[in-house]
């Protein structure tokens, strides 16, 4: 029997022709994002990766890449395809500001319950300060707001958590401090130490255990 084709089944054809073109194209175009994404790990070694646009293409994108680039890959982002610069930056820092947050009572945590097994630590503020004048410190946390007062021997320089007598290392008077932790944070960095900021939950709950911690080197 012979068909006779139709102007509507003409114009179904060439729209799903169009759309098996435009499907192709767009493969395509993530296939090249992907790439490129593998190239910028490689120039920037960055180790967190959002996806950011409609759902079906970010889903596809996180399929195609590399098993690298995937493991990176930590937020996918439900964005209009015209989502502005702002938007995008926004939408962004969000992602960014909550991890943080859970990083921090991850910290905290840690700290709290022990450590994490494999290196020692510090709780409040006496501890912590003697742990830095021995250079002991890789990581000082502290709570937001926490402003401690302590003193700083007049002859030798250490640091202490009371504000008054004498020196535990060379006898010299202890002169008071208003700005202890920030002096104990530039000692920290000159020892090449890292510091961690804890906020929100996390810097309630250091509150309970003296305010201020450390992870030790050794």
């Amino acid at each position: 029997m012979r068909r006779t084709k139709t102007s509507g089944t003409d114009q179904w054809l060439s729209a799903r022709k169009f759309q098996s073109k435009a499907e192709t194209h767009a493969h395509w175009h993530l296939k090249h994002v992907a790439e490129t994404v593998d190239k910028i790990i490689d120039q920037y070694r960055f180790d967190r990766l959002l996806l950011g646009g409609p759902v079906e293409p970010t889903t596809e994108l996180k399929r195609l890449l590399s098993k690298r680039a995937r493991t990176r890959v930590i937020e996918q982002l439900s964005l209009p395809i015209k989502a502005t610069e702002h938007e995008v930056l926004q939408a962004a820092l969000e992602v960014e500001q909550r991890l943080e947050r859970e990083l921090e009572k991850q910290i905290v945590e840690n700290l709290i319950a022990g450590g994490d097994g494999h290196y020692p630590f510090t709780l409040g503020l006496e501890a912590t300060v003697r742990a830095l004048s021995e250079e002991r410190i890789w990581q000082l946390i502290y709570a937001a707001r926490f402003d401690p007062k302590g003193g700083r021997c007049s002859n030798c320089g250490m640091l202490f958590a009371k504000s008054g007598g004498t020196c535990d290392y060379c006898g010299g008077a202890i002169q008071p401090l208003d700005d202890l932790l920030e002096q104990m944070i530039e000692r920290v960095l000159e020892q090449d130490g890292k510091i961690e900021e804890a906020k929100g939950d996390a810097a309630l709950r250091l509150d309970q255990a003296g305010s201020i911690g450390a992870v030790l080197r050794f």
